[in-house]
């Protein structure tokens, strides 16, 4: 799943733009906000620009240390996508730095007829953007995007959106398709590689109104406005809880008003601790990126040094004592990397469960 940093230094080499902000903040304590700002939320899940929208983007540095980063944006296909920023004009990347304590605003233009539309993932970064050595950490920003559309004869409307977290596995989205309202919903996956999704819809009562499951390529994103996908939605209200075997899972809803304006709908966020999205260490280079395959013939769960014969002819053993019996035939598994090694899931199972392992063959 951590696969980006090449890409991240051909951007970084290749010159782009560096955006260095200088503020009057002074320095203060910051320790508290922490709590509200996970380590790994970095990811704009949409984007927008042209067609009467535009994208404003907020950073705010979180620390009393000056901080480099670097923000990529990405179409809905995973490819890089060149948009116009204020100042700089159409780039496929911006790098900077962020004074302690610092807020960095910075816009799209708005002022084209075509409309591009994706997501952007930022990264704080160990060193001025401009060296290559430069390593993505933890990151110390707090971020939101501000989506505006303005159409001539009435007010220019806006919603904000908080950048969405790379350990997040599962995200329950409300939706409200009542009296003329209608819901939209952008999701994203933030990994490089292939992710299984589940989707499950519920209306106001629980009652489960459908289910389905589908993939989401590498950086690919799915934009569709809920009762024109999910028509059983049509005229009512609830929920949909979205579920990634892999993580890396961002999103965000739009609720439109029948007079034209709209508002944010963040989804909630159930997040798995056990995903650690971080430049792995020598334990997890053997899956990364994440591997998907199946196990080869019957699942029994695990006892403790479980062997698992996956169908890609890779063998790999469990390397935590943990227990669980769960039976299936052939079930999908994802390995991924952490900071403590190689992970598995296994289809049927909850991600919270996911162990570490070790390849063997």
């Amino acid at each position: 799943m951590w696969s980006c940093k090449p890409f991240l230094v051909t951007l970084l080499a290749a010159g782009f733009p560096v955006i260095a902000e200088e503020t009057s903040i002074r320095a203060a304590d910051a320790h508290w906000r922490e709590v509200a700002v996970g380590e790994h939320d970095q990811v704009f899940s949409h984007v927008v620009d042209g067609g009467s929208w535009k994208t404003t983007f907020v950073l705010t540095n979180l620390t009393s240390e000056a901080t480099p980063f670097v923000m990529l944006f990405f179409a809905n296909d995973g490819t890089p996508l060149t948009l116009p920023v204020v100042g700089l004009g159409d780039t496929p990347a911006v790098s900077g730095t962020i004074a302690p304590n610092g807020t960095l605003i910075m816009e799209t233009a708005g002022v084209s007829d075509e409309l591009r539309q994706g997501s952007a993932v930022f990264y704080c970064l160990d060193r001025p953007a401009s060296d290559p050595a430069a390593e993505p950490i933890a990151t110390r920003f707090g971020g939101a995007a501000i989506f505006r559309q303005r159409v001539p004869g009435r007010p220019d409307f806006e919603a904000v959106v908080p950048a969405s977290s790379f350990d997040d596995s599962k995200l329950s989205f409300p939706f409200d398709n009542s009296g003329g309202f209608v819901t939209g919903i952008a999701l994203i996956n933030a990994s490089s590689s292939a992710n299984s999704l589940q989707m499950v819809i519920r209306d106001e009562d629980g009652t489960i109104l459908g289910q389905e499951g589908f993939t989401l390529g590498g950086r690919n994103k799915s934009v569709f406005v809920v009762p024109d996908k999910y028509p059983q939605t049509a005229g009512k209200r609830g929920s949909m809880e979205v579920s990634a075997s892999a993580g890396l899972l961002g999103g965000l809803g739009l609720r439109f008003n029948p007079n034209g304006s709209f508002t944010s709908m963040h989804p909630t966020s159930l997040r798995s601790p056990s995903v650690v999205v971080a430049p792995p260490g020598d334990a997890a280079k053997g899956c990364t990126p994440a591997i998907e395959s199946r196990i080869n013939g019957t699942f029994e769960g695990w006892t403790g040094q479980t062997i698992f014969n996956l169908i890609n002819g890779q063998i790999w053993q469990q390397a935590e004592f943990r227990y669980l019996y769960r039976y299936a035939f052939s079930p999908e598994v994802v390995i991924f990397p952490t900071l403590s090694g190689c992970k598995m899931v296994v289809e049927g199972t909850d991600f919270s469960d996911a162990i570490l392992v070790r390849r063997i063959r």
